[in-house]
C-alpha cells in the first residue's frame, strides 16, 4: 500500500513539474510577442513625454537631454532575445518532462 502511495505521489509531482515548465514556456512566448508588439508601436510614435520633466523626447532616447532621466531597458523580460531563449528552454524542458511522464505512466 505504501509503495503504491509513493508511486502515485511521484506521478503527481512529475505532472506538476511538467505543467510548471510548460506554463513558463508559454508565458515566455507570450511576453516575446508582447515585446515585439510594443517595439513596433513605439516606433510609430516618434516622441513621448519624459517621465521626470515632461519635455518631449524621442521614443528611442536612452536618456532625457533635459533632465538626464535614464530610459535604458535593462530588464531581461523586455528583451525579445531573452524571451526567445527562455521560451525555447522552458518548452524543451516541459516537453522532456511530458516524455518522462508518459514513460512512467505506461510502465506503471
Amino acid at each position: 500500500m505504501l509503495n503504491n502511495l509513493n508511486s502515485n505521489l511521484e506521478m503527481i509531482v512529475l505532472g506538476l513539474v511538467t505543467l510548471f515548465f510548460l506554463v513558463l514556456g508559454v508565458l515566455a512566448w507570450i511576453l516575446m510577442f508582447k515585446n515585439i508588439y510594443l517595439k513596433i508601436t513605439k516606433r510609430a510614435s516618434k516622441m513621448k513625454p519624459c517621465n521626470a520633466c515632461a519635455h518631449s523626447i524621442s521614443t528611442t532616447a536612452i536618456i532625457c537631454p533635459h533632465c538626464g532621466e535614464s530610459y535604458r531597458s535593462s530588464s531581461a523580460y523586455e528583451s525579445i532575445t531573452g524571451c526567445i531563449i527562455a521560451g525555447l528552454m522552458f518548452s524543451v524542458i516541459g516537453l522532456k518532462f511530458i516524455e518522462l511522464f508518459i514513460e512512467e505512466f505506461i510502465t506503471k
